[in-house]
């Protein structure tokens, strides 16, 4: 086999070896393969699907992708120098040591990919994954996890203590649920107890922490962890929480607003806002300007403070029209103020001109100014 083309540069291209590797193979292996495994970055296939359209048994099938895959892990062990294989073996080692020995298998992949190759689309991942199971699978430095009820696929240094990772896990997602409210990384890391490798006796409710970790690995290692549980997430906000909090995974366009307009921390037009949903493509349902005004209109945490702008209540803004905005500072401060005064505390509540701020002052019903041009309440 010429694998020059393959690796220039030193490069491993995922798509290019298999494509090599499949040039050993029968028409039908090839075409089986691909079909099972997603190769060309569809869906993969079943067993019965491929079947029928070949008018052959399930079992057959199943035969011919076992033929395929034996070739395939010969040529493996044969070829892996040529093949450049090292390469990723120790691109991945380099990774999973980054982030303490553990990392959630597709981003892993993204960082294998992003090492030996820019192209990150699904067809590069699913070849690269295919190549790894069958590259890896007799070595004893690194390893696989299916994903399970609680956890996404991960893979792993051989010397991490996996048990220990999964009550770490629970540990935080426990901790979140106590919480209740989504915070971020570091907050979180320092709000939990780190397990004394030393004391057998009291690992439980605590983080999983090697005793060879740096600061920045420690907080790379519990960051894997988030990214393996299915129970957290983390929201636009960088806040880490659980995944059926409309905080972190909004589901409401109502939900959507608030992570936005919190994320922006400033005043938005609602069209604005749904544009910046759009942007972020939350679940892939489009926000539409009209919705997103009438949401901003019926629920009290939102304020009007502009032509078409809101800010959320939470940041002080408060209820009412200009003339009521300055009722209600005079009232709170219980003394006369100038224009210019009364001005700058009204433009921090409310997008308008001077002009109108202005013409409010002038409702001699309202409010009266005495010889020093001071404004009170009538």
């Amino acid at each position: 086999m010429d694998y020059n083309a393959a690796n220039k540069n030193e490069k491993f291209d995922p798509v290019e070896v298999v494509s090599l590797l499949f040039k050993n193979l029968l028409k039908r292996e090839q075409e089986v393969l691909k079909r099972r495994f997603a190769l060309d970055g569809a869906t993969r296939d079943t067993l019965e699907k491929i079947g029928c359209e070949y008018a052959i048994t399930r079992e057959r099938v199943r035969q011919i992708e076992a033929s395929g895959l034996r070739k395939i892990r010969v040529i493996l062990k044969d070829e892996k120098e040529k093949l450049n294989a090292r390469i990723v073996e120790d691109t991945m080692e380099t990774v999973l040591s980054e982030y303490g020995g553990i990392m959630r298998e597709d981003l892993m992949l993204d960082e294998v990919l992003g090492n030996v190759r820019s192209s990150r689309d699904d067809r590069y991942r699913k070849n690269l994954l295919f190549l790894l199971t069958y590259l890896l699978e007799e070595h004893d430095r690194i390893m696989r996890a299916e994903a399970n009820i609680s956890h996404e696929p991960f893979w792993y240094l051989s010397d991490i203590e996996i048990e220990k990772v999964r009550s770490s896990i629970d540990t935080l997602v426990n901790f979140l649920s106590a919480h209740g409210n989504p915070v971020v990384l570091d907050e979180l890391i320092g709000k939990i107890r780190v397990c004394d490798p030393g004391n057998e006796a009291n690992q439980g409710n605590c983080l999983y922490m090697d005793n060879n970790f740096e600061n920045n690995k420690f907080r790379n290692f519990v960051l894997s962890q988030l990214n393996i549980s299915k129970s957290v997430n983390q929201n636009i906000l960088d806040q880490w929480g659980l995944v059926e909090w409309s905080t972190v995974v909004p589901r409401r366009m109502n939900d959507k607003i608030y992570l936005v307009l919190k994320k922006e921390n400033k005043p938005l037009h609602f069209a604005q806002i749904a544009e910046k949903i759009n942007e972020i493509n939350f679940d892939r349902k489009k926000a539409y300007p009209a919705t997103v005004h009438n949401e901003l209109i019926l629920d009290p945490k939102y304020i009007l403070v502009g032509r078409g702008v809101y800010a959320l209540r939470e940041w002080g803004y408060t209820d009412g029209t200009v003339s009521e905005v300055i009722r209600k500072f005079l009232e709170k401060e219980a003394k006369p103020f100038s224009k210019d005064e009364i001005m700058e505390e009204v433009l921090k509540q409310r997008l308008v001109r001077k002009a109108t701020i202005a013409l409010a002052l002038n409702d001699r019903n309202k409010f009266r100014i005495d010889e020093n041009g001071r404004y009170s309440l009538v």
